[in-house]
């Protein structure tokens, strides 16, 4: 609850881009959310699946464009960086809880993703929140993983926090829209290009 009013707190005073790396409170705060693994060669990564998106937010019910942004975002970004892609919209994560996120045991990874697939990538709305007084405001926490699927470990975790306002003629749907569009597209950027040697752990 404190989380959530802090949200919207922040959704109130604020209407710019954030971008933010921090340490998670829960069980696996054993893995930053600005995280490489030491294994991570991202020249290695022939191609990436990428899942359908996990909304574990309280509005996860006006998100109905997430896995439409999801597909073409990650289509466009993760080519010009080099990778094979596949956007894979039929493996349910529908049943993909904050517990799973929390404990991430190597079981539970290796059930993502199809049949064959070794490097998997998630993005996750953790919370999110959009209004309107004047204008039209809103905010997304977002993290993405990429899973070694066949190992069962997090090779790469990232988090952004999106704000975003709009004129008072828009409304909060579109704006939650622009942020959830816009935390996907940071996501995407600050993955390395193939080949690309990514910044260490950041704690």
């Amino acid at each position: 609850m404190n989380h959530r009013a802090n949200m919207l707190g922040v959704l109130l005073v604020a209407g710019v881009g954030l971008l933010l790396c921090a340490v998670p409170t829960q069980a696996q705060d054993a893995i930053p959310t600005c995280f490489v693994h030491p294994t991570f060669d991202s020249a290695i990564i022939d191609k990436l699946y990428v899942l359908r998106g996990v909304d574990l937010s309280i509005e996860r019910k006006g998100h109905t464009r997430f896995d439409k942004y999801v597909s073409v975002l990650t289509r466009k970004g993760f080519k010009r960086k080099g990778y094979k892609f596949e956007f894979d919209g039929s493996s349910s994560v529908d049943s993909v809880t904050q517990e799973n996120l929390s404990a991430l045991s190597p079981e539970w990874i290796k059930t993502l993703g199809p049949a064959g697939a070794r490097w998997v990538a998630m993005f996750v709305i953790l919370d999110s929140a959009a209004g309107k007084t004047i204008t039209a405001k809103a905010v997304c926490e977002m993290d993405i993983y990429v899973f070694d699927r066949v190992e069962g470990v997090v090779l790469y975790r990232s988090k952004d926090i999106i704000q975003v306002a709009l004129g008072w003629m828009m409304t909060s749907g579109l704006a939650a829209d622009e942020a959830m569009f816009g935390a996907i597209n940071a996501l995407v950027k600050k993955f390395p290009k193939r080949g690309e040697k990514p910044a260490p752990s950041s704690e």
